[in-house]
């Protein structure tokens, strides 16, 4: 099975970003265009999994922890690795410093487990679209430029969740495994 914790885009947040994904669709048939209900912000990708490894996945889990939640901010649209030839359109979320801890206590916790560290430095973002394909791109380029500084909205977020991840040639299907709370109800209430 496929793996990867992430932290799902609220509903208005998902809102935003799926009405500037259909003004950006119509430019260009090479992105293949994440699925409204597959919107999120991935701390740690996993990647094929044996089934018998959920349970201590879900235990290194339990012990992540932050001293209050997260303060999101999804705002502008860019894409990786190179502007005018895009792999990924993304919509990026700002962070506090919080998030990377967050997403850095993960790597800690899941590299004894034999789950290798990103080489690439945590770069918090949304995933729009995937893009495999040599067609020209420039007016999708042009287009998605003038969304760089646009604002998404915010989220507290205080879980995240363990998700499966089904490749099928319609893209790729999301199922939530399990939540997970890392912010104390009493830190919560603060």
């Amino acid at each position: 099975m496929r793996l990867f914790i992430a932290i799902p885009a609220p509903n208005d947040v998902r809102q935003n970003l799926l009405s500037v994904m259909e003004k950006l669709k119509p430019l260009s048939r090479a992105p293949r265009w994440v699925r409204p209900e597959g919107l999120h912000l991935t701390l740690k990708f996993l990647g094929e999994v044996d089934e018998l490894q959920v349970p201590q996945i879900t235990s290194a889990m339990k012990d992540i922890r932050a001293s209050k939640p997260l303060d999101l901010r999804f705002r502008g649209v860019g894409s990786f690795p190179k502007h005018d030839r895009p792999r990924v359109i993304w919509a990026g979320v700002e962070d506090t410093g919080a998030l990377a801890a967050v997403a850095e206590a993960l790597a800690t916790r899941f590299e004894p487990l034999g789950f290798c560290r990103e080489e690439r430095e945590f770069s918090p973002h949304v995933t729009l679209a995937r893009i495999n394909s040599r067609e020209r791109l420039d007016n999708l380029v042009r287009a998605a430029a003038a969304f760089a500084s646009y604002d998404f909205g915010a989220m507290q977020a205080a879980d995240f969740e363990l998700f499966q991840s089904t490749l099928k040639p319609s893209g790729a299907e999301y199922t939530s495994i399990e939540k997970f709370r890392f912010v104390a109800e009493e830190e919560r209430a603060q």
